[in-house]
């Protein structure tokens, strides 16, 4: 699926800049759920990959289906070995920071995997970018979601994104 390649591609890039500001030395678990983070998308119509990544509001069936997606690429991997952590950081990277999001469980916060925060604010923002919204308007959109993100994950990024200066949530 050449839309989910090309997500995938920025994707990376995004997570390796960000593995490198904040200089983590264990990072290829991050570097390699962030690659495949969108392999769930390999099993969907190109229509239905369009209408995610094009549409500001999903139907309840789209929302649901890109609900399972991380799962999914878990489940592809599950075989490999040692790749533990990467379908750990797959498994949270819808994971709301107050705990709410997927997978439906008690963790939350600092509880969630490092990763896997990370993947969030970037996954949300890449999606949001490719409906083409200025990036100001991006951040705002994403500042302006109460409990979604790692607050000092989402400052740093909207700052190598060039964006944390107009926005004063950040």
């Amino acid at each position: 699926n050449p839309m989910a390649f090309g997500r995938a591609g920025r994707v990376k890039q995004y997570v390796s800049e960000m593995l490198d500001h904040f200089k983590v030395q264990d990072r290829w678990p991050i570097e390699i759920a962030g690659m495949v983070s969108q392999l769930g998308y390999i099993t969907l119509s190109q229509d239905t990959v369009e209408r995610i990544y094009k549409s500001p509001i999903l139907s309840d069936a789209d929302a649901e289906t890109v609900a399972k997606l991380p799962s999914i690429a878990e489940k592809l991997l599950e075989n490999i070995p040692r790749l533990d952590s990467v379908r750990e950081t797959l498994r949270y990277q819808e994971k709301h920071f107050d705990g709410g999001g997927l997978p439906v469980d008690n963790v939350k916060g600092e509880q969630i995997p490092w990763g896997s925060r990370l993947l969030k604010v970037i996954l949300d923002y890449d999606l949001l970018e490719a409906q083409d919204m200025a990036i100001q308007h991006v951040f705002d959109i994403m500042c302006g979601r109460d409990g979604w993100y790692d607050s000092k994950l989402l400052a740093e990024f909207a700052t190598y994104r060039g964006s944390a200066a107009k926005n004063p949530k950040l």
